[in-house]
């Protein structure tokens, strides 16, 4: 899995001792470094990340450990250091509430402290970045597997393995739509 935004690429990067991916900043070119600062935190594999459409240093990523957290990429970060051992880059926030893996996270296109998360616990959770808190919990009755922003940010609509699209008025918590979707 892989996102990228003007400055930065971010790609899910196997690594020992729990979840991490790399940045890669788009000025920098030629072979990467034998090793390379990470962005370590999550105690599972991370499963989705997504970059903030208002600040392109601010990335959240989704994991296994059901944990979402964000990230800042430090000014003038570059893979290219002098350091025999590269410096991890830690989480700036830990958002808690699921309690299943975490399997997509999602800004809102318009609203800039805003972002969705889905989870295996069958929920969907509307968070307010700035308070690190849910405001909505838009519950299904299965495993969500894809979740899109309407242009506006309005709306938000999931599909699930009960075959069903919902589309979301995300200030309640019931779908404004409910249809079936492919069989």
């Amino acid at each position: 899995m892989f996102q990228v935004n003007p400055k930065h690429l971010a790609v899910n990067w196997e690594a020992s001792g729990g979840g991490a991916f790399a940045i890669v900043p788009l000025v920098e070119r030629g072979r990467l470094p034998d090793r390379i600062p990470l962005f370590r935190g999550h105690t599972a594999a991370v499963l989705d990340t997504d970059w903030n459409p208002f600040n392109d240093d601010l990335i959240a990523s989704a994991s296994e450990d059901s944990k979402i957290f964000l990230w800042r990429v430090p000014d003038g970060f570059t893979l290219y250091t002098d350091a025999e051992e590269p410096a991890d880059v830690s989480p700036v926030c830990r958002l808690s509430g699921h309690s299943r893996k975490v399997g997509h996270v999602l800004f809102n296109p318009s609203a800039a402290n805003v972002l969705a998360s889905s989870s295996g616990d069958f929920t969907v959770k509307i968070w307010d970045i700035e308070q690190g808190s849910a405001r909505l919990n838009l519950k299904h009755s299965e495993v969500i597997q894809s979740l899109s922003w309407s242009v506006d940010g309005s709306l938000l609509a999931t599909t699930s393995r009960d075959k069903k699209l919902r589309v979301w008025d995300v200030r309640q918590e019931k779908p404004a739509q409910e249809v079936p979707g492919h069989p």
